[in-house]
């Protein structure tokens, strides 16, 4: 299956855009119209940054350009490099929560306020499509240790704290060197509809039947030459340095875990990468960034301002 190209690009992105929510969790977007290219997509407000304008002015500039507010805090949290309606662009995703005005469009596009799980449903320019679709899972992750480690009474456990501390993604994974089959998958998608929650299938190597969402180890991830899932279909991947993050954006990955950030019993000897370095490998990847390792929901608000998209957590919700 051919991958997209997703080749890395220049850190500074040439577009930047703003996913701007408000008191009750919904998105400010706009339909772009007709006459201009990728008439009648959706998208985030922003545009290009010009010659000597640093990202987070150029956002502000065309916010008002575009839908008359101006924002508050600015906190780059997602990058992403393809098809835009600039062309092929590295492109640069703000997250902010305050702003002060009423947004009406200056543009003749449509705005409209949606809340983060009615987002897919809509046609989007292709290089937001990676954040809609996590944005539409929200910020938190909860990776199932290995299934087998487990009792079930444990495993519904902590399913069920995560889900009431509002997880709305989960990574479910089974024995190293084992491979779901189309008949265990089906009660995991049931629980997941039932949920409202989506799921992904930890996978570590042998073939990969279904189109189901699909989450990669590294190791599995560096076996492999081409996007082992169709394009629709959500691909993840573990990566542990800046070399497993270019491999995974050479499958096309769709978000990646990036860890262990801090030290923690699933990596014995270990030390965890750090902040600083957490955030170097992050700001360049191209693609949602979930951090990984000893960490919690609580600690979202430093992941945003270190470049990560959200937290991924085993212990917050399982003890192994």
């Amino acid at each position: 299956m051919e991958s997209p190209d997703r080749s890395a690009s220049p850190e500074t992105p040439t577009i930047v855009a703003l996913c701007l929510s408000d008191e009750e969790g919904r998105f400010l977007i706009q339909k772009r119209p007709a006459g201009r290219s990728w008439a009648g997509f959706w998208e985030f407000p922003g545009g290009k940054v010009k010659p000597g304008e640093r990202p987070e002015e150029a956002l502000r500039r065309e916010v008002v350009e575009e839908v008359g507010i101006e924002v508050g805090e600015l906190k780059r949290f997602c990058r992403h490099a393809g098809p835009t309606a600039h062309g092929r662009v590295s492109i640069g995703f703000y997250a902010a929560n305050a702003f002060s005005g009423s947004p009406a469009p200056r543009d003749g596009q449509t705005l409209a306020w949606s809340r983060p799980a009615e987002l897919p449903a809509r046609s989007w320019l292709p290089a937001d499509q990676p954040l809609v679709d996590a944005l539409a899972s929200g910020p938190w992750c909860g990776l199932t240790p290995r299934l087998e480690r487990l009792d079930p009474h444990r495993i519904a456990s902590g399913f069920a704290r995560a889900v009431a501390s509002g997880v709305g993604f989960f990574v479910i994974r089974k024995a190293t060197g084992s491979s779901w089959s189309l008949a265990e998958r089906e009660p995991v998608r049931l629980w997941a509809r039932r949920q409202h929650v989506r799921v992904a299938f930890g996978h570590t190597g042998g073939t990969v039947e279904g189109a189901d969402d699909l989450h990669l180890t590294a190791e599995s991830a560096r076996s492999l030459n081409l996007r082992p899932v169709p394009q629709r279909t959500r691909l993840g991947v573990s990566c542990h340095d800046s070399r497993e993050i270019g491999q995974a954006a050479r499958l096309g990955a769709d978000y990646l875990f990036l860890g262990p950030l801090q030290p923690t019993p699933s990596h014995p000897g270990s030390f965890g990468v750090g902040w600083e370095r957490w955030s170097e490998w992050a700001r360049a990847a191209l693609c949602p960034v979930y951090a990984i390792g000893g960490l919690g929901p609580a600690d979202l608000d430093q992941v945003r301002r270190a470049g990560g998209f959200g937290v991924a957590a085993i212990r917050a919700f399982w003890d192994e």
